[in-house]
């Protein structure tokens, strides 16, 4: 979980769902840059009570599943924060277990088609070719959306983020 308050700053908007909840810190930080309403979706139930005793909409499960089912329910502008993976090096973004692309999938097909905000993190162990896959992905789905790389601690393009406000 590398999010930064910089970064997260630029993206501030009504509401953050996050997937890959882990120890809360993104959830937290949203809560302090002042999002609305903030939800978080793990697949692990240690990590979803804990969200939970913390007053957030927190769900288990599979993320793009709950995805589904929550998503049809959000009016507005979201930031999304893409975590949700095995800790496995490299990261197959097209293996089932790893829920970036049906995460994608989900939002495309549930989410209002407003101005959202879909960051992506730990791109630093995903393989080269399978980057650019998910660029070519990305623009198919949402060909207005502008493509960014972030930095975290751990290297300057480990955050890909895909702004679909229209902002440059």
């Amino acid at each position: 979980m590398p999010i930064t308050r910089e970064m997260l700053s630029q993206y501030v908007q009504p509401t953050f769902v996050e997937s890959g909840t882990y120890q809360c810190e993104a959830v937290d930080l949203a809560r302090e840059l002042g999002f609305q309403t903030i939800h978080t979706i793990d697949i692990e139930p240690k990590h979803v009570d804990a969200a939970k005793a913390k007053g957030y909409n927190a769900y288990c499960g599979d993320s793009p599943a709950v995805l589904a089912k929550i998503l049809p329910g959000i009016e507005g502008q979201i930031t999304f924060w893409l975590d949700a993976h095995p800790f496995v090096k490299p990261m197959d973004i097209f293996h089932t277990h790893f829920p970036l692309m049906r995460e994608l999938r989900s939002i495309k097909k549930y989410a209002d088609p407003e101005k959202h905000v879909l960051l992506m993190d730990d791109m630093r162990i995903v393989p080269d070719l399978e980057k650019e896959l998910l660029l070519d992905w990305l623009d198919m789905l949402w060909p207005d959306g502008v493509v960014r790389w972030h930095g975290d601690r751990y290297c300057d393009d480990d955050i890909l983020c895909c702004d679909l406000r229209g902002e440059r």
